[in-house]
Protein backbone atom coordinates (compact mmCIF):
# COMPACT_ATOMS: atom_id res chain seq x y z
CA UNK A 1 0.00 0.00 0.00
CA UNK A 2 1.21 3.72 -0.76
CA UNK A 3 -0.17 7.23 -0.11
CA UNK A 4 -2.76 6.76 -3.22
CA UNK A 5 -4.44 3.36 -2.02
CA UNK A 6 -8.18 3.73 -2.33
CA UNK A 7 -9.46 2.55 0.10
CA UNK A 8 -12.98 0.70 0.29
CA UNK A 9 -15.40 0.14 3.35
CA UNK A 10 -14.20 -3.87 3.74
CA UNK A 11 -10.68 -2.08 4.12
CA UNK A 12 -12.07 0.58 6.70
CA UNK A 13 -14.43 -1.28 9.20
CA UNK A 14 -15.89 -3.61 11.01
CA UNK A 15 -18.28 -3.83 13.53
CA UNK A 16 -18.42 -4.52 16.89
CA UNK A 17 -20.69 -4.27 20.01
CA UNK A 18 -19.55 -1.89 23.16
CA UNK A 19 -20.23 -3.79 26.31
CA UNK A 20 -22.15 -2.06 28.89
CA UNK A 21 -22.75 1.28 26.48
CA UNK A 22 -26.17 2.70 26.99
CA UNK A 23 -25.42 5.96 25.23
CA UNK A 24 -24.31 3.61 21.93
CA UNK A 25 -24.51 0.08 21.59
CA UNK A 26 -22.14 -0.36 18.36
CA UNK A 27 -18.27 0.72 17.78
CA UNK A 28 -16.96 0.83 14.37
CA UNK A 29 -13.53 -0.61 14.60
CA UNK A 30 -10.98 0.01 11.57
CA UNK A 31 -8.94 -3.02 11.09
CA UNK A 32 -6.11 -0.75 9.65
CA UNK A 33 -6.07 1.67 12.25
CA UNK A 34 -3.52 -0.02 14.80
CA UNK A 35 -5.80 0.70 18.07
CA UNK A 36 -8.02 -2.34 18.85
CA UNK A 37 -7.06 -4.86 16.25
CA UNK A 38 -3.09 -5.78 15.44
CA UNK A 39 -1.90 -4.45 12.43
CA UNK A 40 1.26 -4.19 10.37
CA UNK A 41 2.28 -1.14 11.28
CA UNK A 42 3.08 -0.12 7.53
CA UNK A 43 -0.27 -0.45 6.58
CA UNK A 44 -1.65 1.54 9.51
CA UNK A 45 0.67 4.53 8.52
CA UNK A 46 -0.03 4.45 4.81
CA UNK A 47 -3.62 4.44 5.50
CA UNK A 48 -3.05 7.79 7.36
CA UNK A 49 -0.33 9.23 5.03
CA UNK A 50 -3.17 8.78 2.35
CA UNK A 51 -5.63 11.19 4.36
CA UNK A 52 -3.01 13.31 4.90
CA UNK A 53 -2.29 13.32 1.47
CA UNK A 54 -6.01 14.41 0.77
CA UNK A 55 -5.60 17.08 3.52
CA UNK A 56 -2.63 18.59 2.12
CA UNK A 57 -3.38 18.22 -1.91
CA UNK A 58 -6.70 20.22 -0.50
CA UNK A 59 -5.62 22.37 2.14
CA UNK A 60 -1.86 22.79 1.14
CA UNK A 61 -1.58 26.05 3.77
CA UNK A 62 -2.53 24.48 6.95
CA UNK A 63 -0.31 24.74 9.17
CA UNK A 64 -2.18 23.48 12.60
CA UNK A 65 -4.12 20.02 13.38
CA UNK A 66 -6.70 19.21 16.46
CA UNK A 67 -6.21 15.96 16.80
CA UNK A 68 -9.18 13.62 18.98
CA UNK A 69 -8.23 11.22 21.41
CA UNK A 70 -8.10 8.56 22.14
CA UNK A 71 -8.33 7.20 18.56
CA UNK A 72 -7.13 9.93 16.30
CA UNK A 73 -4.14 10.54 18.11
CA UNK A 74 -1.44 9.30 15.95
CA UNK A 75 -3.40 9.83 12.97
CA UNK A 76 -3.14 13.38 13.75
CA UNK A 77 0.66 13.74 13.75
CA UNK A 78 0.90 11.85 10.62
CA UNK A 79 -1.25 13.77 8.61
CA UNK A 80 0.33 16.80 10.02
CA UNK A 81 3.72 15.30 9.01
CA UNK A 82 2.51 14.63 5.89
CA UNK A 83 1.02 18.19 5.54
CA UNK A 84 4.24 19.67 5.82
CA UNK A 85 7.62 19.88 7.54
CA UNK A 86 6.25 23.23 9.43
CA UNK A 87 2.96 21.75 10.54
CA UNK A 88 1.91 21.43 14.29
CA UNK A 89 -0.29 19.17 16.05
CA UNK A 90 -1.68 18.95 19.29
CA UNK A 91 -4.20 16.50 20.76
CA UNK A 92 -6.88 16.78 23.33
CA UNK A 93 -6.38 14.39 26.23
CA UNK A 94 -8.44 12.59 29.13
CA UNK A 95 -5.27 12.70 31.41
CA UNK A 96 -3.55 14.89 34.20
CA UNK A 97 -1.02 17.28 32.84
CA UNK A 98 1.31 19.66 34.82
CA UNK A 99 -0.08 21.81 36.54
CA UNK A 100 -0.20 25.74 35.21
CA UNK A 101 -1.87 24.62 32.31
CA UNK A 102 -4.45 26.51 30.61
CA UNK A 103 -7.37 24.01 29.47
CA UNK A 104 -10.16 24.54 27.44
CA UNK A 105 -12.55 21.66 27.87
CA UNK A 106 -15.59 20.06 26.17
CA UNK A 107 -17.81 17.20 25.55
CA UNK A 108 -17.89 13.93 23.46
CA UNK A 109 -21.50 12.87 24.95
CA UNK A 110 -21.11 9.50 23.42
CA UNK A 111 -18.32 8.15 24.20
CA UNK A 112 -17.70 5.97 27.32
CA UNK A 113 -15.04 8.99 29.02
CA UNK A 114 -17.26 12.39 27.59
CA UNK A 115 -14.94 14.65 29.33
CA UNK A 116 -11.81 16.25 27.18
CA UNK A 117 -9.48 19.16 27.34
CA UNK A 118 -7.12 20.72 25.08
CA UNK A 119 -4.43 22.48 26.60
CA UNK A 120 -4.41 26.35 25.31
CA UNK A 121 -0.79 27.18 26.33
CA UNK A 122 0.33 27.57 23.03
CA UNK A 123 -2.99 27.39 21.06
CA UNK A 124 -3.35 31.18 20.15
CA UNK A 125 0.28 31.22 18.21
CA UNK A 126 -0.93 28.02 16.13
CA UNK A 127 -3.67 29.46 15.32
CA UNK A 128 -2.50 32.91 14.46
CA UNK A 129 0.06 31.18 12.32
CA UNK A 130 -2.42 29.13 10.34
CA UNK A 131 -5.36 30.05 7.90
CA UNK A 132 -7.00 26.89 8.23
CA UNK A 133 -8.04 24.77 11.23
CA UNK A 134 -7.95 20.92 10.86
CA UNK A 135 -9.67 19.01 13.16
CA UNK A 136 -9.05 15.26 13.07
CA UNK A 137 -10.98 11.96 14.39
CA UNK A 138 -10.67 8.75 13.05
CA UNK A 139 -14.47 8.71 12.59
CA UNK A 140 -16.90 11.44 11.97
CA UNK A 141 -20.53 9.94 13.54
CA UNK A 142 -22.61 13.02 13.85
CA UNK A 143 -19.87 16.18 14.02
CA UNK A 144 -21.68 16.98 17.58
CA UNK A 145 -17.99 17.19 19.22
CA UNK A 146 -16.47 19.16 16.68
CA UNK A 147 -19.03 21.44 16.79
CA UNK A 148 -18.74 21.65 20.48
CA UNK A 149 -14.90 22.42 20.03
CA UNK A 150 -15.30 24.88 17.34
CA UNK A 151 -17.59 27.18 19.83
CA UNK A 152 -15.35 27.06 22.44
CA UNK A 153 -12.20 28.27 20.24
CA UNK A 154 -14.34 30.77 19.14
CA UNK A 155 -15.25 32.19 22.42
CA UNK A 156 -11.76 32.30 23.40
CA UNK A 157 -9.92 34.03 20.40
CA UNK A 158 -11.03 36.47 18.84
CA UNK A 159 -8.64 35.89 16.12
CA UNK A 160 -10.82 32.72 15.45
CA UNK A 161 -13.54 34.09 13.14
CA UNK A 162 -10.56 35.08 10.11
CA UNK A 163 -9.54 31.08 10.17
CA UNK A 164 -11.10 28.15 8.05
CA UNK A 165 -12.58 25.03 10.20
CA UNK A 166 -12.36 21.90 8.38
CA UNK A 167 -13.19 18.09 9.51
CA UNK A 168 -10.85 14.93 8.65
CA UNK A 169 -11.52 12.01 9.56
CA UNK A 170 -10.65 8.16 8.16
CA UNK A 171 -14.42 7.40 7.81
CA UNK A 172 -17.37 10.08 7.58
CA UNK A 173 -20.93 9.66 7.91
CA UNK A 174 -23.12 12.42 8.98
CA UNK A 175 -26.79 12.33 7.53
CA UNK A 176 -28.36 15.78 6.38
CA UNK A 177 -29.48 17.33 9.59
CA UNK A 178 -25.97 16.94 10.75
CA UNK A 179 -24.62 18.38 7.71
CA UNK A 180 -26.43 21.20 7.59
CA UNK A 181 -25.49 22.21 11.36
CA UNK A 182 -21.65 21.85 10.16
CA UNK A 183 -22.31 24.18 7.27
CA UNK A 184 -24.17 26.79 8.95
CA UNK A 185 -21.13 26.88 11.16
CA UNK A 186 -18.73 27.13 8.01
CA UNK A 187 -17.27 24.25 8.75
CA UNK A 188 -15.60 22.01 5.72
CA UNK A 189 -15.09 18.29 5.62
CA UNK A 190 -12.32 15.76 3.86
CA UNK A 191 -12.39 12.43 4.96
CA UNK A 192 -10.72 9.05 3.39
CA UNK A 193 -14.08 7.23 3.32
CA UNK A 194 -17.46 8.80 2.99
CA UNK A 195 -20.18 5.97 4.64
CA UNK A 196 -24.19 5.80 3.38
CA UNK A 197 -26.31 5.90 6.07
CA UNK A 198 -26.44 2.61 8.01
CA UNK A 199 -28.11 1.41 11.37
CA UNK A 200 -25.32 0.37 12.54
CA UNK A 201 -26.96 -0.28 16.00
CA UNK A 202 -29.32 -2.78 14.60
CA UNK A 203 -26.44 -4.95 13.52
CA UNK A 204 -24.90 -4.79 16.78
CA UNK A 205 -27.95 -6.10 18.53
CA UNK A 206 -26.98 -9.16 16.30
CA UNK A 207 -23.99 -10.17 17.83
CA UNK A 208 -23.72 -11.73 21.43
CA UNK A 209 -21.14 -10.52 23.47
CA UNK A 210 -19.15 -10.86 26.93
CA UNK A 211 -17.00 -8.57 28.87
CA UNK A 212 -13.14 -8.70 29.08
CA UNK A 213 -11.70 -11.19 31.59
CA UNK A 214 -8.80 -10.49 34.19
CA UNK A 215 -6.19 -12.70 33.10
CA UNK A 216 -5.08 -15.17 35.93
CA UNK A 217 -1.51 -14.23 37.66
CA UNK A 218 1.92 -15.43 36.25
CA UNK A 219 4.90 -15.25 37.31
CA UNK A 220 7.52 -16.74 34.60
CA UNK A 221 8.11 -13.78 32.71
CA UNK A 222 11.11 -12.08 31.23
CA UNK A 223 11.59 -8.00 30.75
CA UNK A 224 13.71 -5.23 30.80
CA UNK A 225 12.83 -1.51 30.66
CA UNK A 226 13.94 1.34 28.15
CA UNK A 227 14.30 5.10 29.11
CA UNK A 228 13.37 7.08 26.42
CA UNK A 229 14.47 10.88 26.79
CA UNK A 230 12.95 12.74 24.37
CA UNK A 231 10.42 14.64 27.39
CA UNK A 232 10.27 17.87 25.76
CA UNK A 233 8.16 16.70 23.08
CA UNK A 234 4.83 16.54 24.15
CA UNK A 235 1.23 16.36 21.52
CA UNK A 236 -0.79 17.17 24.29
CA UNK A 237 0.79 20.14 24.94
CA UNK A 238 1.64 20.93 21.05
CA UNK A 239 4.52 20.07 18.69
CA UNK A 240 5.55 20.68 15.46
CA UNK A 241 4.99 16.56 13.96
CA UNK A 242 7.72 16.39 11.63
CA UNK A 243 10.26 17.24 15.05
CA UNK A 244 8.56 14.76 16.69
CA UNK A 245 8.91 11.88 14.58
CA UNK A 246 12.25 12.60 13.71
CA UNK A 247 13.20 12.52 17.59
CA UNK A 248 11.18 8.84 17.82
CA UNK A 249 13.27 7.92 14.99
CA UNK A 250 16.60 8.26 16.12
CA UNK A 251 15.31 7.40 19.58
CA UNK A 252 14.48 3.98 17.75
CA UNK A 253 17.85 3.79 15.96
CA UNK A 254 20.07 4.74 19.25
CA UNK A 255 18.41 2.18 21.67
CA UNK A 256 16.69 -1.21 19.52
CA UNK A 257 18.79 -3.91 17.99
CA UNK A 258 16.97 -6.78 17.16
CA UNK A 259 18.82 -9.08 15.64
CA UNK A 260 17.01 -12.80 15.33
CA UNK A 261 14.23 -12.85 12.59
CA UNK A 262 10.83 -12.48 15.28
CA UNK A 263 7.82 -11.80 15.37
CA UNK A 264 7.09 -8.72 17.42
CA UNK A 265 4.11 -7.03 18.89
CA UNK A 266 4.86 -3.25 19.54
CA UNK A 267 2.70 -2.07 21.53
CA UNK A 268 1.24 1.53 22.40
CA UNK A 269 -0.80 2.62 25.73
CA UNK A 270 -4.04 4.69 25.50
CA UNK A 271 -3.50 8.09 24.08
CA UNK A 272 -0.09 7.40 23.09
CA UNK A 273 0.04 5.53 19.74
CA UNK A 274 2.35 7.14 17.17
CA UNK A 275 5.76 5.70 18.52
CA UNK A 276 4.71 2.13 18.83
CA UNK A 277 3.56 2.48 14.78
CA UNK A 278 7.08 4.27 14.16
CA UNK A 279 8.34 1.62 15.86
CA UNK A 280 6.93 -1.02 14.27
CA UNK A 281 7.49 -0.06 10.97
CA UNK A 282 11.32 0.37 11.52
CA UNK A 283 11.50 -3.31 12.27
CA UNK A 284 9.18 -4.69 9.32
CA UNK A 285 11.77 -2.85 7.40
CA UNK A 286 14.09 -4.98 9.10
CA UNK A 287 12.35 -8.03 8.20
CA UNK A 288 10.50 -9.08 11.43
CA UNK A 289 6.86 -10.26 11.45
CA UNK A 290 5.74 -6.95 12.91
CA UNK A 291 2.29 -6.30 14.56
CA UNK A 292 0.91 -2.99 16.45
CA UNK A 293 -2.07 -1.87 17.93
CA UNK A 294 -2.49 -0.14 21.61
CA UNK A 295 -4.42 -0.51 25.09
CA UNK A 296 -7.69 1.63 25.10
CA UNK A 297 -10.19 2.58 27.43
CA UNK A 298 -13.03 1.11 25.30
CA UNK A 299 -14.49 -1.97 27.06
CA UNK A 300 -15.85 -4.03 23.40
CA UNK A 301 -17.87 -6.82 23.66
CA UNK A 302 -16.09 -10.37 23.00
CA UNK A 303 -17.17 -13.23 21.17
CA UNK A 304 -14.62 -15.99 20.27
CA UNK A 305 -17.05 -18.32 17.87
CA UNK A 306 -18.94 -15.84 15.83
CA UNK A 307 -16.80 -15.85 12.16
CA UNK A 308 -17.63 -12.35 11.40
CA UNK A 309 -17.13 -10.76 14.97
CA UNK A 310 -14.09 -8.57 15.05
CA UNK A 311 -13.07 -8.91 19.00
CA UNK A 312 -11.98 -12.54 19.62
CA UNK A 313 -10.57 -12.68 23.20
CA UNK A 314 -10.42 -9.62 25.99
CA UNK A 315 -8.73 -8.66 28.71
CA UNK A 316 -9.16 -6.33 31.37
CA UNK A 317 -5.83 -3.97 32.37
CA UNK A 318 -4.69 -1.90 35.03
CA UNK A 319 -3.97 1.69 32.91
CA UNK A 320 -0.42 2.86 32.68
CA UNK A 321 -1.79 6.48 33.68
CA UNK A 322 -3.70 5.89 36.63
CA UNK A 323 -3.92 2.97 38.90
CA UNK A 324 -7.78 3.71 39.08
CA UNK A 325 -8.49 2.69 35.56
CA UNK A 326 -9.75 -0.42 33.92
CA UNK A 327 -8.17 -0.71 30.53
CA UNK A 328 -8.20 -3.51 27.62
CA UNK A 329 -6.28 -4.87 25.22
CA UNK A 330 -7.94 -7.31 22.18
CA UNK A 331 -7.36 -10.01 20.36
CA UNK A 332 -4.04 -11.37 21.35
CA UNK A 333 -1.96 -13.92 20.10
CA UNK A 334 1.72 -15.34 20.54
CA UNK A 335 4.85 -13.43 19.53
CA UNK A 336 8.05 -14.09 20.15
CA UNK A 337 9.09 -10.54 21.34
CA UNK A 338 6.34 -8.07 23.04
CA UNK A 339 7.56 -4.13 23.22
CA UNK A 340 5.47 -1.52 25.13
CA UNK A 341 6.14 1.80 24.01
CA UNK A 342 4.52 4.63 26.69
CA UNK A 343 5.08 8.17 27.47
CA UNK A 344 4.38 7.77 31.42
CA UNK A 345 7.01 8.55 33.73
CA UNK A 346 7.19 4.97 35.06
CA UNK A 347 5.96 2.12 33.92
CA UNK A 348 4.18 1.14 37.60
CA UNK A 349 4.51 -2.59 38.25
CA UNK A 350 0.65 -2.98 38.57
CA UNK A 351 0.55 -2.13 34.43
CA UNK A 352 3.23 -4.36 33.79
CA UNK A 353 1.85 -7.19 35.61
CA UNK A 354 -1.74 -6.95 34.29
CA UNK A 355 -0.51 -6.88 31.09
CA UNK A 356 1.86 -9.65 31.34
CA UNK A 357 -0.42 -11.95 33.03
CA UNK A 358 -2.88 -11.32 29.86
CA UNK A 359 0.35 -11.98 27.76
CA UNK A 360 0.92 -15.13 29.34
CA UNK A 361 -2.58 -16.60 27.97
CA UNK A 362 -1.08 -16.93 24.63
CA UNK A 363 2.73 -17.80 25.78
CA UNK A 364 4.66 -15.07 24.23
CA UNK A 365 8.69 -14.70 24.87
CA UNK A 366 10.42 -12.06 26.09
CA UNK A 367 9.36 -7.99 26.67
CA UNK A 368 10.86 -4.66 26.45
CA UNK A 369 9.22 -1.71 28.32
CA UNK A 370 9.81 1.88 26.84
CA UNK A 371 9.06 4.60 29.29
CA UNK A 372 10.32 8.15 30.64
CA UNK A 373 8.25 10.59 29.09
CA UNK A 374 7.28 12.73 31.50
CA UNK A 375 4.11 14.10 30.00
CA UNK A 376 1.66 12.85 32.23
CA UNK A 377 0.80 12.68 36.02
Amino acid sequence: MNNLTQYKKNDLLTIAKRYNNNKRSYLLVNPLQGKHLAVSPAKALSMMESLGEKVKKKYPETKLVIGFAETATAIALKVADTISSECYCINTTREVLPEGKDFIYFSEEHSHASSQKLCADNLEEYIKNTETIILLDDELSTGKTMRNLVVKLREKYPCVSEKKFVTASILYRLNSEDKQKMDEMGIEHISLLDLEAEDYESLASNFTVAEGVIAEPYVGFHAHSLRNNIPALNPRTGVKASEYIKEWHKWNSDNIAIDKKSKILVLGTEECMLPALILGKELEEQGHNVFSHATTRSPIGVNKDDENYPIKNGFKLKSFYDKERVTYIYNLQYYDLVIVVSDVDEIKAEARISLMNALSTVNFGDAIWVDGGKYVF
